[in-house]
Order: C-alpha cells, then structure tokens, then sequence
C-alpha cells in the first residue's frame, strides 16, 4: 500500500465558548513562511497520513488522526507564575482559583487577551 503524508498547520483563535481554529496544508514547518491571521494567538503543525486501498474495486482513502503534532507556537504573548498573577494581574481571583484547581504553574496570556495553561513545550514568538 503506498502512502503519502501532507503536513498541515492550525492556526488558533478564541472562539465564543471554545478555542477554535483554521487548518491549512503546507508544505513545509518554516516558520518563517507562516503568515498569522488576525485574529489567531498562535497556530500548530501536524501531519496526517493519507493511503488508499482497493475495496470492491472501489478505492477508498484512509486518513490517520493526527501526529507529530509541534508545540504551539504563540505570538506576542508572554507566561505568568502564579505570584505574577497574583501581583499584576486585577481581579485575578477566577483565574488563580483556576490555576489551582488544574495544578498550573504558569499561564500564558495571548495577544488576544486570554489565559490558557502553559506547557514547557510551547513557543512564543515576537
């Protein structure tokens, strides 16, 4: 069976009550070729294999779920400790209670605003 892997990009935004995304393919992971959308606080790479097989004398594509997923890379954002919300950030209550009831360290606020948990694998551009 042969096959062929296309890789993609995702770029990342807030939506109304979920964080919500456009996917893209490219053709590469440079990073200096991604152009962010306006609205997008960061975007992602992944990879999905594609094949097709003989069914009947029918093809049919077959797609994995996605892997070798990058980390996200955010722009313009910058990562808080919990001392750092709680010294800088104003009405930081609903947000420290929800660093402590997830177990985060750190946060990152995005360009656009919002707070999300920050993994060590994440990126943040200028």
């Amino acid at each position: 069976m042969e096959y062929v892997c296309k890789t993609y990009i995702e770029y990342l935004e807030h939506g109304v009550t979920r964080i919500e995304g456009k996917i893209d393919e490219v053709l590469d992971r440079e990073l200096k070729s991604v152009k962010l959308l306006d609205k997008a606080y960061g975007f992602r790479f992944f990879d999905i294999i594609l094949a097709q097989v003989e069914v009947d004398g029918r093809l049919i594509e077959l797609r994995s779920k996605r892997i070798n997923e990058s980390p996200v890379y955010y722009y313009k954002a910058r990562v808080l400790t919990h001392k750092e919300v709680m010294e800088g950030i104003p009405n930081n209550e609903k947000l420290l209670l929800y660093m402590d009831i997830n177990g985060w360290d750190k946060v990152i606020q995005t360009r656009t605003g919002q707070f999300l948990e920050f993994r060590e694998e994440d990126v943040i551009l200028d």
